[in-house]
């Protein structure tokens, strides 16, 4: 997938246009009608070539023949002292600016681009290439990169209005989500264990009771359902599938965060645990006799 800046378009033809006014006359040729020659080999340049704002690989080929015919006239009047240009390098310019137009016209009526709508209230550049940035900061920092990008999956999918493949990569990053929280809270490998038992395992090992009601609920009203081959989401449901993925993935972040907290608490405090003792056997020593 690529953006495509369809101003770009619109100043390349801005800039292409006054070459139709070249005179035919080269007697007629001064530096001010050369000037709009070099503008529109910049952007032909820029356009095709530099930062090659669209695909168009025809066109391309076109682009660079006018290029060439605008570089040699320029060139001519430009020098010191100015070279004679002949009345056939400016037909020629006329010629391969048709050509180019021609060409254009014909690969762009078959190039595929597309609107994308607005969906909801979400910014629609973020949701096509970075929607895992709609999840708090806090969940970011826990997560881990597959949970990041089947949510940033599931935002490309609603951005293109793919309402079931939206809804099948947002419950995968949450329970990508919900494995970490698994083995963060019972220090166990997840394998290949399936939603419904892992949320057993965690309810044994005292988890939130709040969160795991949350994720039961996914599980047997949108996850399970999701599975089904005949089953299909429409937009309207995608989109709240996907606030729903956001919001959970938030709440078994937050027990992440607080689990991860804990356990790099812990090594500090046996530490200091652990020196406190050595102090005191070495108050208690033989060597003194005394406490």
């Amino acid at each position: 997938m690529k953006q495509i800046n369809t101003y770009a378009l619109y100043q390349l033809a801005n800039e292409l246009a006054p070459l139709r006014s070249v005179p035919s006359d080269a007697s007629e040729l001064t530096k001010a009608n050369v000037f709009p020659m070099f503008l529109a080999n910049y952007y032909i340049e820029q356009f095709f070539t530099e930062q090659r704002l669209m695909p168009l690989e025809l066109s391309g080929d076109a682009a660079a023949e006018l290029s060439t015919a605008l570089q040699n006239v320029g060139s001519k009047v430009w020098a010191d002292p100015p070279q004679k240009v002949e009345e056939w390098e400016l037909r020629a310019i006329r010629t391969k600016l048709t050509d180019l137009e021609t060409v254009m016209a014909l690969e762009l009526q078959r190039h595929q681009t597309y609107l994308v709508s607005q969906i909801g209230g979400y910014s629609m550049p973020l949701l096509a290439t970075k929607a895992e940035v709609n999840l708090l900061e806090d969940a970011l920092a826990v997560i881990g990169d597959q949970a990041k990008k089947d949510f940033r999956e599931a935002g490309r999918c609603l951005a293109f209005e793919l309402p079931t493949a939206a809804g099948f990569h947002a419950m995968r990053a949450t329970e990508n989500v919900l494995r970490q929280y698994y083995m963060e809270l019972t220090g166990k490998t997840v394998d290949r264990i399936e939603w419904g038992p892992c949320i057993q395992e965690l309810r044994s090992a005292n988890a939130n009771q709040k969160v795991l009601q949350v994720l039961d609920q996914i599980r047997d009203l949108h996850r399970n359902p999701l599975m089904h081959p005949q089953d299909f989401l429409s937009m309207k449901e995608a989109i709240g599938l996907f606030d729903i993925a956001k919001s959970a993935i938030g709440a078994i972040a937050e027990e992440v965060a607080i689990l991860q907290k804990a356990a790099a608490a812990s090594p500090a405090q046996i530490t200091s645990v652990s020196t406190t003792a050595m102090l005191l056997g070495a108050a208690q020593s033989p060597s003194t006799g005394k406490p």
